[in-house]
């Protein structure tokens, strides 16, 4: 079954009228009554007891629009999260820092993260650079904060450092 067939079976149903369930699908009717045909064939079922007055749904189109609902919230919902997950404002950062960095600079960087991407689960864990380095590898941790430098060929490192305060040695971030 298409995603698009419920989409279409969902307008159809709300409307109970294949020409404004048309027009509110921006599509012509012929394909729309095609498309519902289609669907029907598909399950086996009527889904619209049809008549020149009204259209009603059958039982069994009563329960596809209760489930098609449903399905089609979930799936929206799922876009809508991977889509913050994907521009970082949702979802899970694991940051891990030497001891020394929760000193400086970082307790403000992480609290300013913290009030811009409230939705991110933030998890924080201290390490030593031998671990850091290693986790980084093994993907345990998405960012390192480091003092010194990590030297690995894969990691990309920035220097930290909060409007004028430079903190020496700067406290580096690798990723």
């Amino acid at each position: 079954m298409e995603l698009r067939r419920l989409r279409y079976f969902v307008a159809v149903a709300e409307e109970l009228h294949f020409g404004r369930a048309a027009e509110r699908l921006e599509m012509a009717q012929p394909p729309l009554s095609r498309q519902i045909a289609q669907l029907e064939r598909d399950l086996g079922v009527k889904l619209f007891d049809r008549s020149r007055a009204q259209i009603r749904l059958t039982a069994a189109g009563d329960v596809l629009l209760e489930r098609s609902r449903q399905i089609l919230d979930q799936i929206d919902s799922a876009f809508r999260e991977v889509n913050r997950i994907g521009q970082g404002s949702a979802g899970r950062l694991r940051v891990a820092f030497v001891g020394s960095a929760s000193h400086g600079v970082l307790p403000t960087i992480i609290k300013s993260y913290r009030s811009h991407y409230p939705d991110v689960d933030l998890a924080l864990s201290a390490m030593n650079n031998a671990d850091l380095e290693r986790a980084l590898v093994q993907r345990e941790i998405d960012i390192a904060v480091a003092r010194p430098r990590l030297r690995g060929e894969d990691f990309r490192t920035v220097e930290l450092s909060i409007a004028s305060h430079w903190y020496s040695p700067c406290p580096t971030i690798a990723a």
